[in-house]
């Protein structure tokens, strides 16, 4: 016969089978081990905090832990927000993702369960449309978390007040500043954690230029976490993460870039770029004289685009560019984009004059704009009609850059934008193009003088070795020239004068 349990042990028993329940039942505290990273992550209170991580380490994990934790901690809201919050949000890329994670990741993996399910408190219930796709989850605490997409509009955020948002995968960059605005009212907070695949110089600047003039939200939490950070969890146990499964991993990786980013969770961007753009190469310091004193500039281009004149589609955008007095340097050095304003004609020319305190050579505009085109003539500014064929104005811009004949300010945002879209615009995108194509109509109507690239070699690569073979007749040179007597840079030369003319 066993003995009957002191009320001491039995009390004792109770609270540990209360304490194991809770843990069983309240899975987004206790059912996983935490990563030295991923507990930091959890725990900040910091208003902005990002993570660039390695594929499958457990980031979307962390982020969906902690914002079920901070829907349903009433103990921290005094700390957090000095009143009771209503509405958090999650992005994810598409409304289908948000669903599939819900209902594969959040129900089963960290949601409340069992009676918990239904406390007062910690209680909650998905809400989905009449197709079937995940709106939000109620708790009873009082707050709802309201899923929403990148495929959204940025005017669909704007009826939104939100308490805390998360950004699950990389967030466009056009969307960062509304959502901004969401948590402005509540002082609210903002995190995201993403493997850096889309490039955009933003959230370059972000998360690998911290501790230079280049970062941007200096003083945000921020992490890079490698699949090397992952070995072993905060209690020091050992994770499913061996030093022999992430080299097996790396081997299967296509090229360095893909181990920095897949792996090392690293900001890379190695292909399927626009632009032939190097902030290294490209961005200068404006010549001493120059910065700031439009006196000293001659040889002036202009490029407008109107865009749509609406802040929640293209917008408006002005690149100013000068031509060095040999015809063979191009000096970006002024830009705007309307990005917090619905532009009108009459607004954009009116920014066009408040910009222009310089002589202009020569004003390229989008003729589809005919109201600004007509609002310039009646005041006495002339503009030409832009060649607008953005193939051929690419491939100009692209051997502007290769041959370094071009170069961009420092210190002015705008022309910070400038350069942020060069970086990170994908061949296929034509939404976030705005400057590029502003500054696409300015270059386009410069007299530059080509022959320079006949004598220059493109930076980093040896000229090719004359051979003494078989003599193949160029079909560019119209059979004047053989192949094995022409360089890369004499064609390019070639063709640019054939397009251009002498």
């Amino acid at each position: 016969m066993s003995k009957a349990l002191t009320k001491a042990q039995q009390a004792e028993l109770e609270r540990l089978e209360a304490e194991l329940k809770l843990k069983d039942e309240l899975p987004y505290l206790f059912a996983w081990n935490w990563y030295s990273w991923a507990f930091d992550f959890f725990m900040s209170t910091n208003k902005i905090c990002l993570l660039t991580a390695a594929n499958q380490i457990s980031k979307s994990s962390t982020q969906i832990r902690k914002i079920i934790h901070w829907a349903t901690a009433k103990e921290l809201w005094p700390t957090l927000w000095n009143t009771k919050p209503k509405a958090f949000v999650y992005f994810y890329p598409s409304a289908d993702v948000a669903t599939v994670e819900v209902k594969t990741k959040w129900i089963p993996e960290f949601l409340p369960r069992g009676s918990m399910q239904y406390d007062e408190t910690y209680g909650w219930k998905a809400e989905y449309n009449a197709n079937k796709k995940i709106v939000a989850i109620h708790f009873n605490s009082g707050v709802s978390i309201y899923f929403k997409s990148y495929e959204q509009s940025a005017a669909n955020l704007q009826t939104i007040t939100a308490y805390y948002i998360a950004v699950d995968e990389e967030c466009p960059v056009e969307l960062y500043d509304e959502i901004a605005f969401r948590i402005a009212g509540t002082n609210g907070y903002f995190s995201s954690v993403f493997t850096a695949t889309k490039g955009q110089e933003f959230w370059r600047c972000v998360m690998e230029e911290q501790g230079t003039a280049k970062e941007k939200l200096v003083g945000a939490f921020k992490r890079q976490i490698s699949t090397y950070d992952c070995l072993r969890y905060r209690d020091g146990s050992p994770s499913p993460w061996t030093i022999e499964r992430i080299k097996d991993l790396e081997n299967r990786c296509k090229n360095e870039q893909e181990v920095l980013k897949r792996i090392h969770g690293r900001f890379v961007r190695d292909e399927g770029l626009r632009y032939q753009f190097s902030r290294e190469r490209h961005l200068k310091t404006p010549p001493f004289g120059l910065a700031g004193t439009p006196e000293a500039l001659t040889s002036v281009y202009a490029g407008v685009d109107y865009g749509s004149g609406n802040k929640n589609r293209s917008k408006s955008a002005i690149v100013f560019a000068s031509l060095s007095a040999d015809s063979r340097k191009v000096r970006v050095f002024k830009a705007w984009r309307g990005d917090e304003t619905i532009t009108t004609a009459g607004d954009l020319f009116n920014k066009y004059m408040e910009l222009k305190t310089f002589k202009i050579t020569n004003g390229s505009y989008d003729y589809s704009a005919r109201d600004f085109y007509e609002i310039a003539s009646r005041n006495g500014e002339p503009f030409s009609r832009a060649d607008k064929a953005r193939e051929r104005g690419d491939e100009l811009i692209n051997t502007l850059l290769r041959y370094d004949m071009i170069e961009f300010d420092t210190g002015d945002e705008e022309v910070d934008k400038l350069c942020m879209e060069l970086a990170s615009l994908a061949v296929d995108d034509d939404k976030h193009d705005d400057l590029a194509d502003a500054f696409r109509y300015c270059v386009m109507s410069m007299p530059i003088d080509w022959t320079l690239i006949q004598k220059i070699p493109l930076p980093g690569k040896p000229q090719p070795k004359k051979e003494n073979g078989r003599h193949d007749y160029s079909p560019i040179a119209g059979g004047d020239k053989k192949s094995d007597e022409m360089d890369p840079a004499d064609i390019e030369m070639m063709e640019w004068q054939r397009e251009f003319g002498d």
